[in-house]
């Protein structure tokens, strides 16, 4: 599920010194598969996910506010999608905020591998785009989001 680039293993460590970054099955493997959301990416990559949240001490408050800001977008978009490519750079200013909020100077708000989470799914969503899959690829990015949510606040209460 996990994967870390640089020297060693992902530790589940916030403060680990080796500045890995966590490597998704998703970013290889993409949301959909023949157009239709893969099962795996809202089951078993959405659980273990949500258990690296709360491992790694990711806050409620964090992760719902990240999920609103994905689901405000979504509501921007037209069924049709025919508005997709003009709300797009919304979605790209959630690595932005993920960059600040994950901030590597000692004073981060978020567990590094909910950053990288963030980060990937966008870096997922821009190459989808550019393959023409943009927005049934955001959509099932939204859903696969809701499950995260959702195993979250199953595994250990979400605290």
């Amino acid at each position: 599920m996990f994967n870390s680039k640089g020297n060693g293993s992902y530790n589940g460590n916030r403060g680990n010194s080796f500045n890995q970054k966590v490597e998704f099955d998703f970013e290889k493997k993409g949301y959909l598969k023949d157009g239709i959301i893969r099962e795996e990416l809202i089951t078993e990559e959405a659980e273990k996910i949500a258990k690296e949240f709360n491992i790694n001490r990711l806050s409620t408050s964090q992760l719902r506010a990240f999920f609103n800001e994905v689901k405000a977008i979504k509501n921007r978009v037209k069924e049709d999608g025919s508005n997709y490519n003009a709300v797009f750079p919304l979605i790209l200013m959630l690595k932005s905020k993920a960059e600040y909020k994950g901030s590597s100077k000692g004073n981060s708000k978020i567990p590094a591998v909910f950053k990288d989470f963030l980060i990937a799914n966008i870096d997922r969503l821009s190459k989808d785009k550019k393959e023409g899959n943009g927005k049934g690829a955001f959509d099932a990015f939204v859903m696969f989001f809701e499950a995260v949510v959702g195993y979250f606040y199953g595994v250990n209460g979400g605290r």
